[in-house]
């Protein structure tokens, strides 16, 4: 059984070893958390503890997954075809699609604080 005092002041009592694992892994138990030692009768910093060191070890060692695929707020604008490429096209064919020109990010910040740049 574990006796562990959160960051917030709140103690909690773990039953087990894995539901002590387990709040480690959460960041239940965090590096600020004590625990109470019974033999010393006092509390100590939980990374003092050779269970907790283990898990944030293991913890650290892997890398957290990604939330996102794509990195960015802005989605990429499709390339615009070049005149050559339109006249590389038989003739009838008008599958290009229309797109705006794509605007530089200062233009596009100029915009949203009331700055437009020509």
């Amino acid at each position: 059984m574990f006796l562990v005092e959160l960051k917030s002041g709140k103690e909690e009592v773990y039953r087990s070893v894995d539901d002590f694992t387990a709040a480690i892994r959460r960041g239940e138990v965090s590096a600020q958390s004590r625990i109470y030692h019974r033999a010393a009768s006092m509390w100590i910093p939980v990374t003092l503890h050779p269970h907790f060191r283990r898990v944030a070890a293991e913890r650290s060692a892997d890398p957290p997954p990604l939330p996102r695929a794509q990195w960015t707020f802005l989605q990429a604008e499709p390339a615009q075809e070049s005149a050559a490429d339109q006249e590389d096209k038989p003739d009838g064919d008008t599958t290009a699609t229309q797109t705006r020109p794509a605007r530089s990010w200062r233009s596009m910040l100029g915009g949203l604080m009331g700055h437009h740049q020509h």
